[in-house]
Parts: C-alpha cells; structure tokens; sequence
C-alpha cells in the first residue's frame, strides 16, 4: 500500500478522470487479453505473444494510477468494464477495434494533461506525461501491425512471414 502524502487537487473533476484513466486501463487490459485469446484460437502465436504484452502493459499502468491516486490520499472509486467487443474471428477487425481503444484513451489522457496544466498541478501533469508518450508508442505498434497485414490480405504467407517476425520479437 502506497504511504498517503497529500492532495493538493482541488477540482474533484481532475479526481474523477484519474478513476475513469484507471477504469480505462483496466479495460484496455482485458480487451487485449481477450483480442490474445482470440488470435491464439486462430493460430497466429505471434501475434497473440504481442497482444497479452499489451495486455499486462495496460494492467500495470492500470496499478500505476492506483498507487500514485493513493499518494494523494484519493480514495479511488472502481467502475464496472465494459469491454469493446472481441469476438469476432478478424485479426484485422480486432486490431483496428484495439487501435480505436487506445485513440480513446489517448483523448482521455490529453484531458487529464490539459486539465492539470490549466490548475498548475504538476505533480499530475508531469506523471501523466509518460502515459501520453506511452500511448504514442501503442498507437504507433498497431497501425504498423494493420499497415504490414493490410498489404494483401489473401496472401496466406505474408500473414505467416508477419506472425512469424512477432513470435521473435515478443519471445
């Protein structure tokens, strides 16, 4: 448990976006956990390997948030997820419902970011900061991925060749 040490945030609104950043985190994960899960069933291991390395990335960012709400002595409030939808059997419909997750939680963050700034509460903004340089590097990791399995979608083995590179990268 993290020691409490101060809240010097006086909008409750800046409060009430850290739990949703943290709500969003929390689905981030399980959305990429069940996007594995679902690209596993269809063989593409490499792939998969990638996705639940999102997947425990957006857990810890998730805790995180938590420990750092808590040096503030916030009381973080959990919501229910609601999860995007990750059933269908698409890689590239997954991927890109994933890319659209993490442009939301992209928005989400720049809010924080403005918010905090606007009330010279650096302490937020300077910790957020990594998480928006973080997005930028998830966003940047899934359009590559849609850009590579996009370049001819009936060509089996440049599927194979592209999973193939990830089992590699993500072993």
């Amino acid at each position: 448990m993290a020691k409490k040490v101060f809240n010097d945030i006086k909008n409750k609104s800046l409060l009430n976006l850290i739990d949703e950043q943290i709500n969003a985190e929390f689905v981030a994960s399980y959305s990429y956990l069940s996007a594995s899960c679902q690209i596993s069933s269809l063989g593409w291991n490499g792939i998969a390997k990638f996705l639940h390395q999102q997947y425990n990335e957006e857990k810890k960012h998730a805790d995180e948030i938590i420990s750092f709400a808590q040096l503030l002595s916030h009381n973080v409030l959990f919501k229910n997820i609601s999860v995007i939808e990750m059933t269908k059997k698409n890689v590239l419909y997954l991927l890109n419902q994933l890319l659209k997750m993490e442009i939301e939680n992209t928005k989400k963050i720049n809010n924080i970011l403005t918010i905090s700034l606007n009330e010279n509460n650096f302490a937020v903004f300077n910790f957020f900061q990594s998480f928006a340089n973080d997005q930028l590097l998830d966003i940047n990791k899934l359009s590559t991925l849609i850009q590579k399995l996009s370049l001819d979608k009936n060509e089996a083995e440049l599927w194979y060749v592209i999973d193939q590179e990830y089992d590699k990268m993500y072993n």
